[in-house]
């Protein structure tokens, strides 16, 4: 089974982003991990882009909400890179849990503040954006009980 994700690249603040898919191993500990790595090798994208094969949609975007469920709707995680600022931001989709189609911020750093511990970070990431989907629909479908 593969793990969907895209990454968005945004040149600058308020600018349009360019959508990147990378269809398996989307995962923080995998694809997150990969981003990290070579972002701290280079600070140019499009070397990023190419070591983790991640394939140019030729779409752009203007905020990561049109870009879930808009562009495709089974992913699982969103990579922001902001280029400006030479950032990353990780972003957790609903899909699968959740018949509701959402997305929320779940880690983000500056690449010079990137953890030592990133394997550790990315693993926390990738654990609680499932627990917090799972309570979410375990919630969703027990309404009842609840109000």
């Amino acid at each position: 089974m593969s793990t969907r994700s895209m990454i968005a690249v945004q040149d600058r603040w308020n600018c349009p982003m360019r959508l990147f898919y990378r269809h398996c191993d989307g995962y923080p500990t995998g694809l997150g991990e990969e981003l990290i790595e070579e972002m701290k090798k280079t600070r140019n994208v499009s070397d990023v882009l190419k070591a983790v094969c991640a394939r140019d949609e030729q779409k752009y975007v203007s905020k990561v909400s049109e870009i879930y469920p808009g562009t495709q709707g089974d992913l699982e995680w969103i990579y922001v890179i902001d280029v400006e600022n030479w950032s990353l931001s990780i972003i957790k989709c609903s899909n699968p849990y959740c018949k509701k189609r959402f997305n929320w911020l779940a880690w983000f750093s500056y690449a010079r503040y990137f953890p030592r511990n990133y394997r550790q970070e990315m693993h926390m990431v990738e654990t609680e954006g499932c627990h917090i989907l799972r309570a979410l629909a375990a919630f969703e479908s027990n309404k009842e009980v609840f109000v």
